[in-house]
């Protein structure tokens, strides 16, 4: 713990983790006054000893350290080199207790968070250093002086935990009562939590106790907020603390603490007259922490609750970590820049936010620039094509065909001709499907033939190579019309291959491809709304065969699907988005125990009811399992974080294209480890109107190395590679180089910045071809990149990037 505020009593008799904690040289404040008589109450509410008199502190296993926000021989706040002090002098992991907040005119004598400008002059600088204490969970007073932040101007999100002061119990200081917000503490919808305003005993001041000099002084009325930020605080130190001990030793994330915090806190009693927050229930927070899933869903995600329909997980801005791109039929879309901790921000900007009613959407790199572009299926008005600019600018390239305006429901891209560069398949409820085929340059054309245009009321569509000929197929989803496989011949010549059971003819959902009897070829599950579902296994030469057993089955309202081992043990589980209707979820999770065998394995937060839409799984956190993120037509959509995934190890295989198209659509990626073989394909779209992460996820259970990774690239090229180490995230390109595997071996670890500084500083080999040694992308190769690689590899830093 460290608290940044004035001044403390370091000599107090209850306080012995103050003695040399003090890491700033603020000046000490002799004799006694108020400033200190503060610090002393804070500190003594974290960390004052269990010995069994006085009061004992929250957090009192924790350690403590001090940090001043007045530098010497100054009269001047230094809040952002206060916080530098300290985040350079704690760990990941360590929490931040700032009592320090604007003071606001209007009121006068009103207090208010760091992250609302001042009434007379905005000031970022303490903002900003809150937000660059990556890894440190920072809880900040919400300040006194009945503030409702709502009105202000707004910096932003820092990732703190914005305290508000709550009633103690009934009966208490104010009428107010439990868990009400008490009349003098600044609120609005950004408060988080709320810890106890009034009555809180502890050290310092003397009201309490006095008669030994003020070495032992006690104060029974401790209040504001500056008594409820310790209160949460110590929670939060708790929680951490917790984490380490029994779940992981890597730390928790602070923004994922914050969230579990709110979600599992007592709720602030109603009717609320200014909002602070749930108040810290560390039971049920540890109970949370031990589930196979938790929601992570935390403003802006999980604000709108209009009609959200698909879900498309991207790194659109190519900085390491998934981002995501929500529709919202009839309401403007979203997208939700990934920050890394956990945190999202609401980054839709320009054409992104179209508002048309907007369902199936899918990322791909159609201009083969490095970045992800967009296409967007509107119903009854224009579909879109968003073109990444980067610097997260996009604007609209729809042109030509791309245009229809019919009901577009599902959209994949994939390179149907085997050309280098991404073409689009639109399914329409109502008339003809569209194939458009890229011909460069931006220009696309109706390539729309034979079965192509199928008018069979489609709903979803999903694309992959089930009879490993290297071309893609296609798979569609049809309401009260047969289902529809069509089998690329080449040369964008597609035969209508429906045969037995493929040509099921029900009220169609979403659908996926994927090899869940890892037998080297894909099978295919979809979903029915108000029927059973169906899981048709490949039996190679063009056979399917029906093996729907057990939970497969679930007899109705389902819509998402998607495909993925969650649990990393090395076969394929799957995921059902359910609500239909009048007919609510809950969700389904169906663990593959082998053998055909699969076990509804949905437990907390997963089985929560709601009108349950797209849904797509993918790594956002980096951790190495697969997350996931559901869409809601009627409520909050929900962010749930895998922390089962974790315990078994894992491979991440990126690839970028370069004969192939560079988001490598239709590339199959093979692992072999401990006699174990698995498939994936790189999906342009799939699912219902979604898409899952263009990442091939391997879970390899106990397997400590990947034997052999094979990759077949849709141009032909196939590039392998052996003795591949566990957990981490292998990025790959086409011809077998891997950027920042400087000495070519096929791995990136500690050889490879060897080799770089024998290549920068003592006359060494280069790397061969050079750019795989420019780990940062910056288009040069110096000790930028040796940096680079210690952070990816020792530091949780991200993989080297594409260019």
């Amino acid at each position: 713990m460290c608290d940044l505020e004035y001044g403390w009593n370091y000599n107090h008799a209850d306080l012995t983790k103050a003695i040399g904690s003090q890491i700033n040289p603020n000046p000490i404040f002799y004799p006694v006054n108020a400033d200190t008589n503060h610090g002393t109450a804070v500190i003594g509410e974290l960390v004052s000893d269990n010995n069994g008199w006085g009061t004992t502190g929250i957090c009192y296993g924790s350690s403590l350290k001090t940090c001043g926000t007045v530098y010497p021989n100054s009269t001047t706040w230094n809040v952002p080199g206060a916080m530098a002090y300290a985040i350079d002098s704690l760990s990941a992991g360590d929490v931040i207790l700032l009592e320090q907040q604007w003071d606001y005119y209007y009121p006068a004598g009103g207090y208010i968070p760091i992250e609302w400008w001042l009434n007379y002059s905005p000031n970022p600088q303490t903002f900003n250093g809150v937000y660059a204490a990556i890894g440190n969970a920072i809880a900040n007073g919400g300040g006194n002086g009945y503030v409702n932040t709502d009105y202000l101007t707004w910096f932003g999100n820092s990732g703190a935990i914005i305290v508000g002061a709550g009633g103690a119990y009934p009966g208490g200081t104010w009428p107010q009562g439990d868990l009400e917000k008490l009349p003098f503490s600044s609120y609005g919808r950004r408060f988080d939590l709320q810890g106890w305003g009034e009555n809180v005993t502890t050290t310092g001041y003397g009201n309490l106790y006095s008669a030994e000099g003020y070495n032992y002084w006690y104060r029974r009325d401790f209040d504001g907020t500056s008594s409820a930020s310790p209160v949460v605080a110590g929670a939060v130190a708790c929680c951490v603390g917790y984490w380490k001990a029994n779940i992981s030793a890597n730390p928790a994330s602070p923004h994922y603490v914050r969230t579990i915090l709110i979600n599992t806190g007592t709720p602030q009693a109603v009717p609320q007259t200014g909002k602070i927050g749930p108040r810290p229930d560390l039971q049920a927070t540890f109970t949370a922490f031990n589930a196979e899933w938790v929601d992570l869903t935390y403003p802006p995600l999980g604000e709108d609750t209009s009609y959200s329909s698909g879900v498309a997980w991207g790194d659109y801005d190519g900085d390491g970590d998934l981002d995501v791109y929500l529709t919202h039929g009839g309401y403007p879309n979203e997208l939700f820049r990934n920050e890394g901790r956990g945190v999202f921000v609401d980054a839709t900007s320009g054409p992104l936010g179209d508002s048309d009613f907007g369902l199936g959407v899918a990322w791909g790199d159609y201009d083969n620039d490095g970045d992800l572009d967009l296409y967007l299926a509107n119903c009854f008005t224009a579909n879109k094509l968003f073109r990444n600019e980067g610097g997260g600018s996009f604007i609209d390239a729809t042109s030509g065909p791309l245009g229809d305006a019919a009901c577009g429901t599902g959209v994949a891209w994939g390179d149907f001709d085997n050309d280098g560069d991404l073409d689009i398949y639109l399914v329409n409820d109502g008339s003809a499907n569209k194939l458009f085929r890229n011909d460069g340059g931006g220009a696309f054309v109706d390539a729309t033939g034979g079965p192509l245009g199928d008018p069979g009321n489609g709903t979803a569509v999903a694309c992959g190579d089930y009879d490993n000929d290297n071309d893609l197929d296609i798979y569609i989803v049809n309401v009260g019309n047969a289902n529809k496989l069509l089998r690329n011949e080449g040369n964008l010549v597609f035969v209508d291959a429906t045969a037995g059971p493929l040509g099921d003819a029900l009220n169609g959902r979403g659908v996926d491809w994927g090899d869940y009897d890892n037998d080297g070829d894909l099978d295919l599950y979809f979903a029915n709304a108000y029927a059973g579902n169906k899981l048709l296994r490949n039996d190679g030469g063009g056979s399917f065969v029906d093996v729907t057993s057990g939970p497969l089955a679930d007899g109705g309202n389902a819509k998402g699907v998607a495909w993925g081992d969650y649990d990393n043990d090395g076969d394929l589980d799957l995921f059902l988005a359910k609500g239909d209707g009048a007919i609510l979820g809950p969700n389904r999770l169906l663990r593959n125990d082998g053998g055909g065998s699969f076990v509804d394995a949905t437990s907390g937060a997963l089985s929560d009811s709601g009108m349950w839409s797209g849904s797509a799984l993918g790594d956002m956190d980096n951790d190495g399992d697969l997350d996931l993120y559901v869409g809601n037509l009627s409520g909050p959509n929900k962010l749930f974080l895998n922390q089962i995934g974790s315990t078994k190890h894992w491979l991440h295989v990126n690839l970028v294209g370069t004969v192939s198209n560079k988001s490598a659509i239709g590339a199959r990626v093979r692992v072999v480890s401990g006699g174990l073989s698995q498939i994936r394909e790189i999906s342009g779209g799939s699912g219902y109107l979604s898409q899952n992460s263009l990442t091939a996820e391997f879970g390899l259970g106990s397997a400590t190395q990947a034997d052999t990774v094979e990759v077949r690239w849709p141009s032909g090229q196939a590039d392998t590679m052996t003795a591949v180490s566990v957990d981490i995230m292998l990025q790959i390109y086409e011809g077998g180089f891997i950027r920042g595997d400087a000495n070519g071996d096929g791995v990136i670890n500690s050889a490879d910045i060897v080799y770089l500084i024998d290549y920068l500083f003592k006359g060494g080999p280069a790397p061969n071809p050079l750019w795989v040694g420019d780990a940062n992308s910056d288009g040069t190769i110096n000790s930028a990149d040796v940096v680079y690689l210690i952070n990816y590899l020792f530091k949780g830093g991200p993989p080297p990037a594409c260019p």
